[in-house]
């Protein structure tokens, strides 16, 4: 992919979505179909947690939901049955309050954009060693929750691909995530090998990977959006599974999650406005996009540009 105008100045290695690093955990075989995590033909149903939002129960031994919250959330998760609970978010786990409870934390955080094949490999490792109740969770359930929780009961021999489609739908996935809807339903079991690995790279905590890859994620979408503005903002006939709309989401997510996660200098207040800003200038874009407003697009890209160009003078060449 080339760039065309414009490559976003990298203030933005701030705000990246975290990625997994290697723990711990062993592999075992595959259980059999009737001991599975979700069970073909269970259809996963709402339920409810205390300070814990969107839950779901996949089957008898998988839930998937919002972030547990206190102590009440994981009494709860307790109570329930859950041993083990898997986060794909990337804030890190409360693994003190979860050992209080007797509850196991795995972190396996993924991005917006899909879950890459490290991460379906440590899931598959927990669908295989892990054979009591596992909650798996994202920041509200609503996205990376779902697509990771129906791995693992693709990962089981539990669901299909319309099986784990029809849940990512009633989960509330929204359709810019193309990405994990393809995670979920394209997914194909790892081979052993790289199971075993996954299984030993298992943690109940990892730290945020490096500035240089968030860099190069933040430059990705940048460049994309360049180069759909350029025709239009069109789709590319060099990814013609990616949308305006899809694009302009993940790169706002950039912002929001690097705001939440309380990424860069955090005792310049100027600096946390300028992340606001600029995350509200990305939503600008992708709601215009999402309306077909290519004017009103022109203008929040402009404005995002500007706002990049500041900050990148500010702090990135300040430094």
């Amino acid at each position: 992919m080339h760039a065309t105008a414009f490559r976003i100045p990298l203030l933005l290695w701030a705000f990246a979505v975290l990625l997994a690093i290697p723990g711990c955990h062993s592999p075992s075989s595959p259980p059999a179909p009737s001991t599975t995590s979700a069970r073909p033909g269970f259809t996963p149903v709402p339920t409810s947690f205390a300070h814990i939002e969107n839950a779901f129960q996949l089957g008898p031994n998988l839930w998937s939901g919002g972030e547990p919250l206190g102590d009440q959330a994981f009494t709860a998760l307790a109570q329930a049955g859950i041993k083990t609970i898997v986060s794909v978010d990337g804030a890190r786990t409360d693994v003190e309050t979860a050992r209080r409870h007797g509850l196991n934390y795995i972190h396996i955080p993924i991005g917006y954009n899909g879950i890459p094949p490290d991460a379906a490999a440590q899931l598959t490792a927990v669908a295989d060693s892990v054979r009591d109740g596992i909650f798996i969770h994202c920041h509200h359930g609503r996205h990376r929750g779902p697509a990771a929780a129906a791995i693992l009961a693709r990962a089981r021999g539990a669901w299909d691909a319309a099986q784990a489609l029809r849940f990512l739908q009633q989960a509330g996935t929204a359709p810019e995530y193309a990405g994990l809807y393809r995670a979920a339903t394209e997914y194909r079991r790892p081979d052993p090998e790289s199971i075993q690995r996954a299984a030993s790279s298992l943690s109940p905590s990892v730290s945020p990977d490096d500035m240089v890859a968030a860099m190069v994620r933040i430059d990705l979408h940048a460049e994309v959006l360049t180069d759909m503005k350029a025709v239009g903002w069109k789709v590319l006939d060099s990814a013609p599974d990616e949308t305006p709309v899809q694009v302009a989401r993940l790169f706002r997510e950039q912002f929001s999650e690097g705001i939440r996660l309380g990424f860069g200098p955090h005792d310049d207040a100027d600096f946390l406005e300028a992340m606001r800003r600029s995350e509200t200038a990305a939503r600008d874009l992708e709601l215009a996009l999402a309306r077909a407003d290519t004017a009103g697009a022109d203008q929040a890209w402009k404005t995002v540009r500007e706002n990049c160009t500041t900050c990148h003078r500010r702090w990135r060449n300040s430094r």
